[in-house]
C-alpha cells in the first residue's frame, strides 16, 4: 500500500507529474515489481486471487494515464505499452524454466523437470499442478527448444581465486 500511495500522490491534478516519464517509472518499480515477485509460485492461485491483484494493475494503469474508471481494459493496455499480468507472468516463468534448464545443479531442477508426482495429478484434479505441467504445454507452444540449452556448471575455483588476465590497452591511445 505504501507503494500505492506513493503513485497516488505523484499523479496528484494539481501538482502531478508527467504521466509518461515520471508516473510510469514508478508504476513499473514500485508497483509492477511487486507483482512480478514470486510470480512463479503465485501463478497457480486460484482465478479470484489473481483477480485480485489484476484489479491493482488496471487500477495503477488507469491511475498514471489518467484515465476514466470506465476505460476499457484492452485499451489501457495499448496506450500503457503494458502486457496484461498474466502474460507477463507466463513470460517470467518461460524465461525461469530456461536459466533453471542450463543449471542441472540447481534444487529445484529435478521437481520442475523429472516430476515425481505425476500420477498425483491424475487421481487428484483439484490438486494444484507444480511448476513443470503447468509450463509444459506453454514451453510446446511456444516451440522452445530446451533439449539443445547447454549446461553450464560452476567453477570448482573461487573467483577471488583466478588469475587476472593482463590485457595490453596500448592500443587505446592512438
Amino acid at each position: 500500500t505504501k507503494a500505492l500511495d506513493v503513485v497516488n500522490m505523484v499523479a496528484h491534478s494539481k501538482w502531478g507529474a508527467d504521466k509518461i516519464i515520471t508516473l510510469f517509472h514508478l508504476y513499473r518499480s514500485l508497483v509492477r515489481s511487486k507483482l512480478d515477485y514470486c510470480c512463479i509460485i503465485y501463478g497457480s492461485a486460484k482465478s479470484s486471487y489473481i483477480k485480485a491483484l489484476n484489479a491493482i494493475h488496471h487500477q495503477r494503469l488507469r491511475l498514471c494515464l489518467f484515465a476514466f474508471r470506465t476505460s476499457p481494459v484492452d485499451s489501457l493496455y495499448v496506450e500503457a505499452n503494458e502486457p496484461p499480468l498474466d502474460l507477463r507472468r507466463l513470460k517470467l516463468t518461460l524465461q525461469y524454466i530456461v536459466k533453471l534448464k542450463a543449471n542441472i545443479d540447481y534444487p529445484a531442477y529435478n521437481c520442475v523437470f523429472h516430476p515425481l508426482c505425476e500420477s498425483l495429478h491424475d487421481k487428484n484434479k483439484k490438486c494444484i499442478k507444480s511448476i513443470g505441467f503447468r509450463v509444459q504445454k506453454h514451453v510446446e507452444d511456444s516451440n522452445l527448444p530446451l533439449d539443445i540449452i547447454h549446461s553450464f556448471k560452476n567453477s570448482k575455483i573461487p573467483p577471488w581465486e583466478l588469475i587476472k588476465p593482463v590485457v595490453d590497452i596500448s592500443l587505446s591511445e592512438f
